[in-house]
This record gives C-alpha cells, structure tokens and sequence, in this order.
C-alpha cells in the first residue's frame, strides 16, 4: 500500500468569534489522512481564542491538532509566513480562514486534483458564496470551467481564473521564494504569480468549501479597494527578481513582466482612485 503524504490544514483566524467554531469543525470533519490540523490566531481581542479552546478541548478525533495563539498582533501576511515557516510540516498546505467552511472532503479533493500534476504548485478549486447569515448567495449565470494557466498567458494578458480561499499548496513553492515581504497587504494574487513563474496554476470547478462574504472581509467590495497596491506590486518584482536569480525566467520573460505588471498597476491605479470616490474615502 502506498502511504499517502502529510498534510496540514490551517486555519487562521482573527476576530471571528461568530464563525469559527464551523470553521474547526469543518477542518475535524476531513476524510484525508494523514492530516494536521494548525489552529493560529492572531491576539484576537473577542471570544475567538475561548471558543478555540473549547472546541479543540472537546475534540477526540484522529487528525493532529495543534492551537497557535499570538501574543502579539502580527498583520495577515506575518501571520502567514509565520504559520507556513513555522507550524506546518505537510508535503502540501491548505489554508483555511476562520470564517469559512471546508466541505470534509475538501482536503481529500484538493490532493487527488493535484498529486500528479507535478509541475503545478497551487490549485485552487470553485466556492460556494454564503452570506454573514450561513445563506447562500445568488449563483452567477455563469459556470467557471476547470482550467490552468501559465506564465506565457499572464505576459499575454489573458484571465488567470483562481480562487485563493480554496487553495491547496504544493511546499516547494514556499522554499523556492521564501516568505512573502512582511509589508505585502495579500498572499493571495502574490502566490499566483509565484506558481505561474515556476509552473501551473490550476482551477477546478469542483466546489469544497463554503465562502462566507460579510462587511468585515478582505475581499468584500468595499475593502478590497484599502489594500496598498504600490506594496503589492512590490512583492510581484521581488519574486520577479528571485526567479530570474535562480535561472527559472529568461531577461526576455523578465522585461515582458515588468512592462505587463506596469500596464496592470496603473490601470488598478485608476480603478481605486474610482472606488474611493465612491466611498467618500480619500
């Protein structure tokens, strides 16, 4: 019988006390084994951590379950990097947040899409959208296709279709590029670019968790726009650079990514200053 590899599940959390509790019984209830569950949060300042507590005191499962809590609040990508480098010992990483809820087989569905796709490093897979409530959110007309991208597309300027919140990573793609800056506002658009600059990313349209949108997400339309772009990009080059230092990109590649990402920051550029119109925001 061929042993399957570890795998961790974290989840990371910071005020949250309405959600994560289903968001760790989402994670108990993974069909896949050999699993560890990582359960970090960030010194929320509500009942997150009390309710951490008694969830995971109460469990008596056989997944390994392992409670980080920061005594100090370290920012989304810091606490990331931290549990990434740190706590998470699996061949392949599933990070969950603490306002969601994995589907059991998540987890399982995520590694057998992509055990054989040895040049791919992240996939991500379809959500279904809840609202603050639990109830679904009206479904797009419109079916996501399961599909993969490639550097030479982005350069292209083609549609890259992912979905960070479901994502399953492979570990190389941590140790190739290191942590991502600790000023960097996102893992989610800078980890799809570091997949497309050493392989595939791909999508499936296979959904495996429900994916909860309220006032207080990151990706909710109304604070999506806050993120700090110039920090973003920041990040882009930095790995742009590291790729090119280790022979993985040509300069011809290089040079076509920094004109790309420079056409893509100005017009995002224009899009916020839109928003924070908008918004009455300056």
């Amino acid at each position: 019988m061929i042993s399957k590899p570890l795998i961790s599940f974290c989840i990371l959390s910071y005020n949250q006390e309405k959600y994560i509790e289903e968001a760790i019984k989402g994670a108990f209830m993974q069909t896949y084994s050999p699993l560890e569950i990582i359960i970090s949060d960030d010194c929320s300042t509500d009942r997150t951590v009390e309710i951490i507590t008694k969830v995971v005191r109460d469990y008596k499962g056989e997944h390994v379950v392992k409670v980080n809590i920061n005594k100090q609040n370290k920012g989304f990508v810091p606490h990331f990097n931290y549990v990434i480098f740190n706590k998470a010992k699996g061949d392949f990483i599933v990070v969950a947040a603490g306002d969601d809820i994995s589907f059991s087989n998540r987890t399982e569905v995520s590694y057998d899409f992509i055990k054989d796709k040895k040049d791919t490093f992240i996939a991500d897979f379809e959500v279904q959208k809840i609202d603050a409530a639990g109830v679904e959110i009206k479904r797009s007309s419109s079916e996501r296709k399961t599909s993969y991208g490639e550097l030479k597309d982005f350069i292209r300027g083609e549609k890259i279709i992912s979905s960070g919140c479901s994502r399953i990573y492979r570990r190389e793609l941590f140790e190739i590029f290191r942590p991502l800056n600790n000023d960097c506002p996102t893992e989610d658009s800078t980890s799809v670019l570091r997949a497309l600059l050493i392989g595939r990313l791909w999508f499936s349209n296979t959904k495996v968790l429900q994916y909860r949108i309220h006032e207080s997400s990151i990706s909710a339309p109304n604070n999506i726009f806050k993120l700090k772009l110039n920090l973003i990009f920041k990040q882009y080059f930095h790995d742009i650079y590291r790729a090119r230092s280790i022979k993985i990109i040509s300069y011809n590649q290089m040079f076509k990514l920094f004109y790309r990402l420079s056409r893509v920051y100005y017009k995002r550029v224009r899009k916020n200053i839109r928003l924070r119109k908008k918004n009455n925001l300056r």
